[in-house]
């Protein structure tokens, strides 16, 4: 009712339309809430010669009964009666009312008082609960079937390539953990692998993301295990090591984990503070490198990711003496 009553007359000339309540003089129209004699609930707008009663409730509830006596009434959301209503009774749900407030704010100015009404209505709705779904856009259902057939023929490519990889440069390791299905559906594929007869919480990962757009090699370490202190130790220091990964190209990430906490640092930001300001056992660490799905463009892919994994272990070798071999 406040919307009607302080925006241009033209949304409620667009309203009464909408609701095929006919025309009226809206300029000389009067706006009452409550309604009086009326149900808690209900609104009044009276023109010239005629009242229109609106009540509006929540998507699944009842609506507030209006007397109706000598009155048109609107009644906006709630639940659709099982008998037809009487002739004077019209109806919209919110999904038709929001759809038609959105394409009228486009007519107006969003600093003009009506434009900024319109906003502020419609960004009450879902606030108060009055949602709706959406739909599908048609852009979306023609994209939709493409988009998994390209899916699908992505991930029978990855297999190919995990497929390689293991008579490769994987061979010498066991294959822990392939991508579940509820990855694939995520958009990130995988592989994990651990050293000869090593502990399998040590582990190599080679995964496509998706999301990211990227071939990510990542070499993780569980907390309490030597090679976990020795990388701490290692990048505490500085030297060597620190050195080595902040001249990598790309440069790589030293991922901390764990089910509170996940925060990625580059290699060129990682110092000695690191010790002092960060529990290290309390995280699952990754050094991590991540190349853009441009670089797998061309020939000799597998052979390439063979290079960049053993470029990361030549350099992470001096913690990982007892993980791979």
């Amino acid at each position: 009712m406040a919307l009607l009553e302080h925006s241009d007359r033209a949304v409620l000339d667009g309203l009464l339309a909408l609701a095929d309540l006919g025309e009226g003089d809206t300029e000389k129209a009067e706006f009452h809430f409550p309604a009086p004699g009326e149900p808690q609930g209900v609104g009044e707008i009276r023109l010239p010669g005629r009242r229109v009663l609106v009540a509006a409730t929540a998507p699944g509830q009842e609506p507030p009964a209006p007397t109706r006596e000598g009155a048109d009434v609107l009644v906006v959301g709630g639940v659709a009666p099982a008998s037809p209503d009487s002739p004077e009774v019209r109806r919209l749900s919110w999904e038709r009312l929001d759809r038609w407030l959105a394409e009228l704010s486009e007519q107006y100015d969003p600093d003009s008082r009506t434009g900024f009404l319109l906003r502020q209505f419609r960004a009450f709705l879902p606030e108060a609960g009055i949602t709706y779904f959406p739909g599908f856009g048609p852009e979306l259902l023609d994209a939709a079937p493409r988009a998994h057939r390209d899916l699908a023929a992505f991930f029978r490519l990855a297999e190919e390539l995990f497929s390689l990889l293991q008579t490769g440069v994987a061979a010498g390791w066991p294959l822990l953990r392939t991508a579940r299905a509820e990855d694939l559906l995520a958009g990130f594929c995988f592989r994990d692998y651990a050293g000869a007869g090593k502990d399998a919480a040590n582990f190599v990962r080679i995964a496509l993301n998706l999301e990211a757009s990227e071939l990510q090699i990542a070499v993780w370490l569980e907390p309490g295990g030597r090679a976990h202190q020795r990388l701490r130790t290692a990048l505490a220091e500085g030297g060597k090591l620190a050195d080595a990964l902040r001249s990598l190209a790309p440069e790589p990430v030293l991922w901390l984990w764990s089910a509170e906490d996940d925060r990625k640092i580059p290699a060129a930001e990682v110092d000695a503070s690191l010790a002092e300001t960060v529990d290290w056992d309390a995280y699952t660490v990754a050094v991590q490198v991540s190349r853009p799905f441009a670089a797998l463009a061309g020939e000799g892919l597998p052979d390439r990711i063979a290079q960049w994994v053993e470029e990361l272990l030549r350099i992470m070798a001096p913690v990982l003496t007892d993980v791979l071999h």
